[in-house]
């Protein structure tokens, strides 16, 4: 393959990809309009559930825990760090982001840039 081919399809997959991100979006916003309804629809008729084709449909209460903010995270971190009496709890906090990464890897990657007209 020439180079010509190389990147008229990376262009070409870089575009179907991006695609795809919108049409996925789009579904699932759609996702959740369709479950709003269906939740609707069984609150309205008091039923917990219903069966349709061969499957049950039927509302489960879930517990969900949100991740916090980055800045909200910091501040619970600093101040249980405070708690376990640690002298300096924002350098502990900037140490303890350290320990979570990885050490850095050298990576090539290829860039796109559009050049102006001449």
């Amino acid at each position: 393959m020439s180079i010509k081919a190389y990147v008229e399809e990376l262009q070409n997959i870089h575009n179907e990809i991006k695609r795809n991100n919108l049409k996925n979006s789009q579904h699932r916003q759609r996702i959740k309009e369709l479950e709003a309804n269906i939740t609707d629809y069984l609150n309205e008729k008091g039923q917990q559930g219903l069966k349709y084709q061969g499957k049950a449909i039927f509302l489960e209460q879930k517990e969900l825990r949100p991740s916090k903010k980055k800045k909200d995270k910091e501040e619970a971190l600093i101040g249980f760090f405070e708690q376990l009496g640690i002298a300096n709890p924002k350098e502990a906090y900037c140490k303890f982001q350290d320990v979570q990464r990885d050490a850095p890897i050298e990576k090539t990657s290829v860039k796109f840039k559009k050049l102006p007209k001449t």
